[in-house]
């Protein structure tokens, strides 16, 4: 880590850790707002640049996309030796996490949550034009409110690509059946990740799961999900209906918005968002902090005629050390959290219950289990187990059999 890059934060502790990247929360000095970095080592698992290739594709998609509830980029700095990607910071953890602590959710909790998710997934397909391709519960965080935020685009691409029709990638317990056996796919693929995604919510652990990937290819081809006679009959529909496996069969992320279980959260979600930011009130924090005179006021008054957050420019070249300009980075951070202020809280937590684990410890992951009904009770009350998302889902030698997915 290089401190030198990083003066207008203050550092504080590891909160995640991957392949080739870490995240550290920090304190943003001038607002005092905390932060996520992403600190990406630019010669691991690189031999072939490809790696770098995906990275800068996501920070490119991260800065085109603005929606509240995507998790929002501040600030890129890049180094001889490392990337430093600044975010929004989501403080009440992961969905997944919430899932293992507090068991599945009700219906009542679960709708509002999804409906923010599906928000967001209609605006990356059809205003973004960007295909995820890692929704799961570990990549759904819930800010200070508990609204949703979704991030890491590290597997993100845009239909434009020659690649994103075809890649086998993200969390195989996740991926969609046309994924799977290599058929080329599209937005479909995120419907089906978030109709996992709900599953999940309010069942209490994943539709398909197998410590072995060539089961697991198996059950999400053929198997259908076993859908509980708790759930009631519309959203037993909805999730049949997102977890078909022909995606011309499946619903899209607009219908899935409009199904009668979800229509009344989805309006009020869509209200929720029709919020501004208070420039006023900016306006105010950049006085108390001394910025009006500097680059912050101008681009705020170029920002209240806009209605949109100035651009965040990167260096093509890569130069050695690159450092945004501090008053431009405090405005956007500014605006992010007004806007997060404005947006109210769409669903109340229910209260934790005491769950018996048995010989399992949150953190763990579950072992093989088949689809065995005797073992259904039992497996609500383990913790789901993680999700590793891979650039390459099938990795065996020999391929999986290619199977056209009709009904």
């Amino acid at each position: 880590m290089d401190f030198r890059v990083l003066q207008n934060y203050a550092v504080l502790y590891p909160i995640g850790t991957g392949g080739f990247s870490k995240v550290y929360i920090a304190i943003h000095n001038a607002t005092g707002s905390k932060v996520a970095i992403k600190i990406i080592n630019k010669n691991e698992n690189n031999e072939d640049g490809r790696q770098m290739i995906r990275i800068h594709r996501e920070i490119e998609i991260l800065k085109k996309v603005n929606h509240p509830f995507i998790s929002h980029l501040f600030e890129v700095i890049e180094s001889e030796n490392e990337i430093y990607i600044v975010m929004e910071f989501a403080p009440n953890g992961t969905l997944l996490n919430y899932i293992n602590e507090h068991g599945p959710l009700s219906e009542e909790c679960a709708a509002p949550i999804f409906a923010q998710v599906m928000l967001a997934l209609r605006y990356l397909h059809e205003d973004a034009h960007v295909c995820h391709r890692d929704i799961k519960a570990e990549n759904i965080m819930f800010d200070y409110k508990r609204n949703v935020r979704i991030i890491d685009f590290g597997l993100s691409n845009t239909p434009d690509a020659e690649s994103v029709l075809r890649s086998q990638c993200g969390s195989p317990s996740y991926a969609a059946p046309e994924m799977i056996v290599g058929s080329d796919y599209g937005y479909g693929c995120d419907v089906w990740s978030c109709g996992v995604v709900l599953y999940a919510m309010v069942v209490g652990h994943l539709p398909f799961e197998d410590a072995n990937f060539q089961r697991l290819a198996q059950k999400i081809i053929y198997a259908d999900p076993e859908i509980p006679s708790s759930l009631s009959p519309p959203l037993a529909d909805l999730l049949r209906k997102m977890l078909a496996k022909c995606p011309d069969q499946r619903l899209t992320d607009s219908q899935v918005l409009e199904h009668p279980w979800m229509i009344e959260a989805a309006k009020k979600a869509v209200e929720a968002l029709n919020v501004k930011p208070n420039y006023e009130r900016i306006r105010q924090n950049l006085h108390m902090l001394g910025l009006d005179s500097n680059i912050a006021l101008p681009l705020l008054e170029g920002l209240d005629q806009q209605q949109e957050v100035p651009a965040i420019k990167t260096s093509e070249s890569a130069p050695v050390i690159e450092i945004q300009d501090n008053d431009s980075v405090t405005l956007r951070v500014l605006v992010c959290f007004d806007i997060a202020e404005s947006v109210p809280q769409l669903w109340t937590p229910t209260k934790q219950r005491t769950v018996r684990r048995s010989s399992y410890h949150e953190g763990e992951g579950l072992p093989a289990l088949g689809v065995n009904k005797a073992l259904t009770v039992k497996r609500k009350s383990m913790p789901i187990k993680p999700n590793t998302s891979v650039t390459r889902i099938n990795k065996r030698k020999a391929p999986l059999p290619i199977i056209h997915l009709l009904n």
